[in-house]
């Protein structure tokens, strides 16, 4: 289930393009898109604020996975993988490869691969 924190059920306003630029931007480049995951009435959230987006599982751990599956899906490349990496009790981080390379390597060839995003660089 992917969720939009301003408007949840309705359809994506964002393009593909728009998307794979933006998570591109925030999980390259040695940067970390950071989220948080946390229990709500019956189910777990994760939640990534850069994006404006939230997924779910029935465990914490699940919640996680949906978030790699989610970032995943909205890229949409070949070989494109998602790395979700706890950081604390309550977060996580996300990074980004394709076919073991850093997404900054390949994404620049992309057509439309303006990034829409500012990256926050991992301290």
């Amino acid at each position: 289930m992917l969720s939009t924190r301003s408007d949840i059920g309705a359809s994506m306003s964002r393009s593909e393009e728009q998307w794979r630029s933006g998570i591109l931007a925030l999980t390259s480049n040695g940067n970390r898109l950071r989220g948080r995951v946390f229990k709500g009435e019956k189910r777990w959230l994760a939640d990534l604020p850069a994006l404006d987006v939230m997924t779910q599982g029935r465990t914490k751990a699940e919640a996680c996975t949906m978030v790699k599956d989610m970032l995943e899906a909205l890229v949409n490349l070949p070989g494109f993988s998602v790395q979700v990496d706890p950081d604390g009790r309550y977060a996580f981080q996300v990074t980004s490869t394709c076919h073991g390379q850093r997404a900054s390597e390949w994404s620049g060839n992309l057509p439309g691969s303006e990034h829409t995003a500012t990256p926050t660089s991992s301290a």
